[in-house]
Formats: C-alpha cells, sequence, structure tokens
C-alpha cells in the first residue's frame, strides 16, 4: 500500500532553514532595528518631560484627640458627657475615607483647577500663550468636565496604605517647581474643606439644638439638649483651631530633580524600538527568504 506523501511535508522548515534565512538578510535585520530604535529615541527626546512632587500625609486624628482632652478637662464631667453625646471627635477609618472620597470628587477637583488656573496648563496643545486665547473655536474648548477626568486620570494620585495609615498624595507636571507648589495646595485645600464642612454641620445642628430648648420644658429633655449644644460647640472649637483638620504633613512636597523624570521612560523606549525593529526585520527577512513556487 502506498502511502501518499503530504503535500506540506516538502516545505516543512527546520530550524536550521529559519536561521540560514535570517543570517542571509542579517544587515537588514539590523538596520530595521536600528531604526526603529533610532525613531523612539526621536520620539523620547522630542516628548516634554513629566516630574513627579509628592507629599505623605497621616490622618489629624490624634492631634484632635489631644486638644479634644484638653477641652474636656476644661469642661469637666458636663465636657465627658457631651463627648459621649457627640461621639469620639478624633476621626474614625470611616472619616479619613471621606476625606479621601471628597479629594478625589469631581466639585473637589473642579474648585482646585479653577483655583490654580490649570485648564491652560492641561490642554497646552489647544492654548497659546503668547495670545492668552485659546486657539480651537468656543465649542470645542475644554470644560471643566473633561479637566477633571484629564487631572484625575494622566496627573493626580491618591494612595493609602491600609496596614500604616499613611497617606500618599503625588501630582505628575511638566514645571519641577510647579507641581510640588500643587501637591501642597491641594492638601491645605482639602484640610479646608473639610473644616468647613465640621463647623458648618456644627453650627447647623446648634440652631436645631437650641430651637428645641426655646420649646421644652422637660427638664430631662433640656438636660440632655444642654450636653448636645456643648458637644457641638466643642466640636466647632476644635474645628475652628485645627489647620491640618483632616490630614497632618508628614512629608511635604518638595521640588523633584531634574532627573527624577516619570516620564518619557526614554531607555525602555529605545529597547522597544529595537525590539519592534528586529522582530520586522525577522518577519520581513524570513518571507522574503522563502523559496518561490512555481
Amino acid at each position: 500500500m502506498n502511502v501518499q506523501e503530504q503535500p506540506w511535508a516538502e516545505d516543512s522548515l527546520d530550524l536550521r532553514e529559519i536561521f540560514m534565512r535570517l543570517w542571509n538578510r542579517k544587515w537588514s535585520i539590523i538596520a530595521l532595528a536600528l531604526l526603529s530604535g533610532a525613531i523612539a529615541a526621536g520620539i523620547g527626546y522630542s516628548i516634554t518631560p513629566v516630574y513627579r512632587a509628592q507629599a505623605v500625609m497621616v490622618s489629624a486624628a490624634s492631634d484632635r484627640n489631644g486638644l479634644s482632652g484638653m477641652i474636656n478637662s476644661a469642661f469637666g464631667s458636663l465636657g465627658n458627657l457631651a463627648s459621649f453625646a457627640t461621639g469620639n471627635l478624633a476621626g474614625s477609618d470611616a472619616a479619613v475615607e471621606e476625606a479621601l472620597a471628597v479629594m478625589r470628587s469631581r466639585q473637589f477637583t473642579e474648585k482646585f483647577i479653577e483655583r490654580n488656573n490649570l485648564l491652560p496648563e492641561l490642554f497646552a496643545d489647544d492654548w497659546d500663550a503668547a495670545k492668552k486665547a485659546w486657539k480651537v473655536p468656543a465649542e470645542d474648548r475644554p470644560t471643566m468636565a473633561k479637566a477633571y477626568k484629564r487631572f484625575s486620570k494622566r496627573y493626580r494620585e491618591v494612595s493609602r496604605d491600609k496596614k500604616t495609615g499613611l497617606v500618599t498624595v503625588s501630582i505628575d507636571w511638566p514645571n519641577r517647581p510647579r507641581a510640588a507648589v500643587l501637591v501642597n495646595d491641594m492638601i491645605s485645600q482639602i484640610n479646608d474643606e473639610m473644616r468647613a464642612r465640621a463647623i458648618a454641620q456644627s453650627e447647623a445642628s446648634l440652631k436645631y439644638l437650641n430651637t428645641e430648648l426655646t420649646t421644652t420644658q422637660v427638664v430631662d429633655t433640656r438636660e440632655a439638649i444642654n450636653r448636645l449644644i456643648e458637644g457641638q460647640i466643642r466640636q466647632r472649637m476644635i474645628a475652628s483651631v485645627t489647620q491640618e483638620y483632616a490630614f497632618r504633613v508628614v512629608d511635604r512636597a518638595l521640588t523633584p530633580d531634574l532627573s527624577d523624570k516619570v516620564r518619557p521612560k526614554k531607555a525602555l523606549m529605545i529597547l522597544g524600538g529595537l525590539i519592534f525593529g528586529g522582530f520586522i526585520g525577522c518577519l520581513w527577512a524570513y518571507f522574503r527568504e522563502a523559496p518561490v513556487r512555481r
């Protein structure tokens, strides 16, 4: 019985033949790899470098705890009762997460962008620095919504270490000194925001409690309301005198060095270009050296 030969058997290649095909075109492969690497290097050196400034913070709960204890001592037993009535002012894990959520929120971020006039820097390609005007028509100009998305995805990073409780805020920016200024300003702004919220909450609670106090004649109820009022006064006092209300800075952001580039990673770009060019060169050489079928 004759075994019919498969049509592809003659075309099957061994490793030696593949190697010889590539070897015959080795200079072309090297040239393509070098060309691709050179293009990648040109792109890398033409891109504006971006630097990272970062600061490390910790919850300011312990600071508020100490101040709360001093106020309790001044108020005496009534102050302790007020502390029990209003809960722990030190700020729990949930309070820290709330402050981080506010920092990442669109409302807070848009206020930060507007306060620092970051729109022209976030969309530098659409901005004419000499004329201080947008190059694009009014309908194509960037909105605050677009600025929020771009800033949150490309420039700002907020992270928290669950084990140590340390919070790191970093901003990537082409201007090195400005990167540090923006990080420190963001921390100051979140502390101001959380302090203002705490004061506003205390003011609203005091207004309600004082109204209730004038409408009730029950002695026990009036005593309970007085304790709550004192607790809210204490909370308002702590918020008013505490500058670092939500976070205390452990390591302030400083101007990054010239060598501390976040991007572009020129060495990786060049290596990637060499590998890509070499791969394309190998494919071209393999098929270029393939025998012509007749």
